[in-house]
């Protein structure tokens, strides 16, 4: 039998806890010591400890559950990464894809679904919400017709953020971002928000030049919609 050595990245103390209690109880799996994302050499620490799968927990992670991803696949490629975070966005599942995530779970999924993606991830399986798959799909088969995706900061960004940001650099005011991507102004204002906390900026303005930065130009967020660019917002005005 071979003891699966399981790394947890997380800084939700509580159920980290809960997490290894039950773990414990496994005779195949041998859990890590725990690693938090404030620590700055969080990545090596894993590294050196050989896991043969990570399970990152999102909720109140310091840096964002995608970039966390991206580094440990960086360092442990060979190494099976488990998910468990609170969006229940198909976009969301996307961007776990590409982080390099096997295992896409809700919290409330028990710590039981965690252990059974665990050994799947192990055997090179993947897990993922079943009223997922179909929106996964079809996100999937439209990205690899687009161009390949930005890079830099904006790599962080969850699908729905980088839509948000691409309208923004197209100039789009708040409502007619909020029109298109069928949402409510709040909501659009939170992206924003969101944008400008994850690529640390205070302004549209930066939020735009970083973009374009990362390869994401007018021309290429056009892909977003169809029609051009209308007047509003002061690009360089900040949200509240």
């Amino acid at each position: 039998m071979e003891v699966i050595r399981t790394a947890l990245v997380a800084d939700h103390r509580l159920f980290v806890e809960a997490l290894k209690r039950c773990f414990a109880r496994e005779p195949d799996l041998f859990v890590l010591p725990p690693r938090r994302t404030s620590e700055p050499d969080f990545v090596p620490q894993i590294r050196a400890s050989r896991p043969h799968v990570i399970v990152v927990v999102a909720r109140g992670l310091a840096l964002p559950w995608p970039r966390v991803g991206e580094q440990l696949g960086k360092a442990l490629p060979d190494c099976g990464q488990v998910l468990v975070a609170d969006e229940d966005d198909a976009r969301d599942v996307v961007a776990a894809v590409r982080a390099g995530f096997g295992a896409w779970l809700s919290p409330h999924a028990g710590t039981a679904a965690v252990i059974e993606a665990v050994r799947g991830v192990r055997q090179g399986h993947a897990h993922y919400p079943p009223d997922h798959l179909g929106a996964l799909l079809r996100d999937v088969r439209r990205v690899l017709e687009v161009e390949p995706a930005p890079t830099g900061p904006v790599t962080a960004l969850s699908q729905r953020e980088l839509e948000v940001l691409a309208c923004l650099v197209e100039g789009w005011p708040s409502a007619l971002i909020a029109e298109h991507l069928a949402m409510a102004p709040n909501t659009v204002r939170t992206h924003t928000n969101r944008i400008f906390r994850k690529l640390a900026v205070h302004s549209r303005l930066e939020a735009v030049r970083v973009a374009r930065e990362a390869g994401l130009t007018p021309g290429r967020a056009a892909r977003y919609d169809a029609r051009t660019s209308a007047p509003g917002d002061d690009p360089g005005q900040s949200v509240p």
